[in-house]
């Protein structure tokens, strides 16, 4: 309310974040495959997110680091 929130625009903001969740949550636990935890104190991993799509011979990471996150493609085989 102190950012010029009305009462209901602040409900339709949680109901849309709620949404946007719901969304995410149903795409990784369809996409994600594994998730290595490389660093337990800072969190840092790197997370199997399968195959490419057009490339049955590539396959793609999260990767969670320091530096912050990024998606890393790599040919099978070169891990």
């Amino acid at each position: 309310l102190d950012e010029g929130y009305t009462l209901n625009a602040s409900i339709e903001k949680a109901e849309e974040r709620r949404q946007q969740l719901l969304v995410l949550r149903r795409f990784g636990v369809e996409i994600i495959k594994d998730v290595e935890v490389t660093d337990k104190d800072k969190h840092y991993g790197k997370i199997d997110l399968g195959k490419v799509c057009n490339d049955e011979n590539k396959h793609a990471y999260g990767i969670v680091i320091e530096d912050g996150c990024s998606i890393e493609i790599e040919k099978e085989g070169e891990e």
